[in-house]
């Protein structure tokens, strides 16, 4: 592009998101869940003296709709944050054309790093609910989700999934740069979402480096997310 076209290169796929982009899609939907959410997830990131919740309504072609974002603060070693995480956990959404409300349908723990042996035990005691235990993994290659339910080391832990992190992280940028209103794909944000939530969705950015002549992306670290 430079060198024999003369012209000017911009490499999109790295250019750095701007959280204020972001935030001015923001949008109201109301208290029921928007029509074309079907199932609901969650997400936990798992520090020392907090936990991280976002909870996440799909739609077809994986098109999102950030539900919540919550933080409990307090000591993870003990057991207050975590019955504090259930009782969000448990929580049901209305919808306008179900005939129930909604539950949570499966979750996913970040069990590496932090109170690992606490996110075991909790993920154990729920598997019945989909409550799983996960460790990312980096590198090219390694599926977002694993293929097969992994086996527990021992009957009473649950067993860890491991979810590639690049290829998560990818998929995840690249939606966040779609300027469609709706459709697949497309991530659906709340007005009621501060500033700071946006800055730390977007506080890594990716970095092509070559390496024998492929350029393999690297997301450099910033502030941890939840989902």
């Amino acid at each position: 592009m430079n060198l024999k076209l003369g012209e000017p290169f911009e490499d999109r796929e790295t250019t750095p998101l701007m959280p204020e982009t972001l935030q001015a899609r923001a949008e109201d939907w109301g208290e029921l869940l928007p029509d074309g959410a079907a199932i609901i997830t969650a997400g936990v990131d798992v520090q020392d003296t907090w936990l991280a919740v976002e909870i996440v309504a799909w739609g077809a072609g994986e098109e999102s709709w950030s539900l919540a974002y919550e933080t409990i603060h307090g000591d993870t070693s003990r057991a207050e944050p975590w019955e504090a995480l259930e009782a969000i956990l448990s929580r049901r959404w209305r919808h306008c054309r179900a005939v129930s409300d909604l539950p949570i349908a499966a979750t996913a723990i970040d069990s590496g790093g932090h109170r690992t042996d606490w996110v075991m035990n909790f993920s154990a005691q729920r598997l019945n609910r989909r409550v799983w235990a996960i460790k990312g993994r980096g590198g090219d290659g390694v599926r977002p989700w694993p293929k097969r339910p992994p086996k527990a080391k021992r009957a009473s832990i649950a067993p860890v999934h491991i979810v590639g992190v690049n290829a998560v992280k990818a998929t995840l940028y690249s939606r966040l740069r779609m300027t469609e209103t709706a459709g697949p794909g497309v991530c659906h944000f709340p007005e009621a979402r501060d500033a700071l939530w946006y800055q730390e969705l977007v506080a890594e950015r990716a970095v092509r480096k070559w390496v024998g002549g492929a350029p393999p992306h690297r997301m450099d670290q910033g502030c941890a997310y939840a989902q």
